[in-house]
């Protein structure tokens, strides 16, 4: 008993962070989000605090990422400083091609990871940094990349993730998210309409092949755009993650 007390603490521990990196910064915004109490969140908070892994704000009283954790993402991007290099002039020129904004993803850990990101002019804000992104089983991005793992594997990592549905879009269970993944590697990609954070978006992405772990290149946009141009993204998509896979496999 003791023992699943701890690990429901640290679950806890991490849905409070993650809501931090989305953008949920209030103690009772977080804990109507998650469904906690406000003293469970209030005394995670204070410890993350005493820490140095959130800082909180004198004024608005609101938590954000503080320097520990901020130093962790410097760290990734400096691992991962060679595949934003293999990619991103190419991400330049497909974002010029297509006109939507594009970004390179990697899981990490539960959740996923934005090495790069090269924003259109003429869209929305929706990679405005670098660093870790939403939850790993949300969005086509996310079915790449586990679509990129083999079929044990996948199911090891669902199994030690506990994998449990927390949206109303999110597959329904372990099985229905690997049907999805499933669809995602026979097809070669992945598209999701209307169900990100901001309404009415859309998203398509696609495998990087030759890297150490998976990753997958994506565009997003408005929701009309992206269903319009749908087959021309999917077919501009390929092509670069082709050109970035190849320039992998020659470093």
């Amino acid at each position: 008993m003791a023992a699943s007390n701890e690990i429901n603490s640290v679950i806890k521990a991490c849905e409070i962070i993650a809501c931090i990196v989305d953008g949920t910064h209030g103690i009772s915004e977080i804990s109507r989000k998650l469904g906690h109490n406000k003293t469970t969140v209030f005394k995670i908070l204070n410890s993350f605090v005493t820490k140095g892994f959130v800082t909180k704000d004198p004024v608005t009283r609101k938590y954000y990422i503080g320097p520990f954790l901020q130093n962790m993402t410097v760290d990734l991007m400096s691992v991962h400083q060679m595949l934003e290099q293999c990619a991103i002039d190419e991400m330049k020129d497909l974002c010029a091609r297509v006109e939507e904004t594009v970004a390179l993803q990697i899981p990490q850990g539960a959740r996923r990871f934005v090495v790069c990101a090269v924003q259109h002019k003429s869209g929305l804000n929706f990679f405005a940094k670098t660093g870790l992104g939403g939850p790993l089983f949300v969005g086509p991005a996310s079915k790449i990349m586990l679509s990129q793992y083999s079929d044990k594997d996948l199911n090891t990592l669902l199994d030690r993730m506990g994998y449990q549905p927390f949206l109303e879009f999110t597959p329904e269970n372990k099985k229905a998210l690997i049907s999805d993944v499933n669809k995602a590697k026979k097809l070669g990609y992945s598209t999701s309409f209307g169900k990100h954070a901001q309404p009415g978006t859309g998203a398509i992405a696609v495998p990087i092949r030759n890297y150490s772990g998976p990753v997958a290149l994506g565009v997003a946009g408005v929701e009309a755009s992206i269903k319009r141009k749908k087959k021309f993204l999917i077919e501009n998509l390929k092509v670069s993650a082709e050109i970035i896979s190849r320039r992998l496999s020659d470093v």
